[in-house]
């Protein structure tokens, strides 16, 4: 897999990222918020839409400083939240959503980490 990411060419790594984050945007940003499968599974589909978005900026973005990429990452988390908010005044920011949010990119973090360390 790693030769794969490796040879392809820039474009080609990045639509996964730009596909994630538009699927990502649409959801957080939307008027109403998406109905509920189970208890709480708005949680579960902040945790995983982030998790999917590190991993694929990782691939996307890894000419970048790993330490720029967090950052960036790990500001956009919480703050793509309160976007929510400002964006779709009958949506509320969630502190709950935006640790989720954290969560998912600390949770594609690790998992980016563990793939690379094979």
């Amino acid at each position: 897999m790693k030769q794969l990411i490796a040879g392809k060419p820039y474009l080609y790594r990045q639509l996964p990222f730009w596909s994630a984050l538009a699927a990502l945007l649409y959801g957080l940003l939307r008027p109403q918020s998406p109905p509920d499968l189970f208890y709480q599974s708005d949680k579960w589909l902040h945790l995983m839409a982030f998790a999917v978005l590190a991993i694929c900026a990782h691939i996307a973005f890894r000419v970048l400083p790993t330490g720029l990429l967090w950052g960036v990452l790990l500001l956009t988390a919480p703050g793509l939240e309160l976007l929510q908010h400002l964006v779709q005044p009958y949506r509320t920011f969630s502190a709950l959503d935006a640790l989720a949010n954290l969560s998912g990119v600390l949770l594609g973090g690790a998992a980016w980490w563990l793939y690379t360390r094979r």
